[in-house]
Parts: structure tokens; sequence; C-alpha cells
């Protein structure tokens, strides 16, 4: 199969573009771990205090 070499549109992804799926997808993912972090962050948080508590009395 040849390749075609009239295609108007350049093959590296132009990340600056809001109309990129692929952005799109790379910061809604940066966004979810971030989202997720947190929580596991507050989780632990309430763990630790939960066993301080627990040692305190």
């Amino acid at each position: 199969m040849d390749k075609n070499n009239d295609w108007p549109y350049s093959s590296s992804f132009d990340m600056q573009d809001p109309f990129n799926p692929l952005a799109q997808y790379e910061q809604g993912y940066a966004y979810y771990k971030f989202l997720t972090q947190q929580i596991e962050y507050k989780i632990k948080c309430k763990e630790l205090e939960k066993l301080m508590n627990n040692k305190a009395g």
C-alpha cells in the first residue's frame, strides 16, 4: 500500500489544540490522578487520627 503524501494534517499531535482527543484524555487522566491522590491522602489522615486517638485513650 502506498503512502499518501497529499495528507494535509501533520502526523504529530498538537497538544495545545483544545479539540485534540489525546490532549483531552491526558488532561482528564492527570486530573483523575490528582483527585485520587487527594482522596487517598485524606483517608490516610483519618486512619492516622484514629490510631492516635486509640493510643491516647
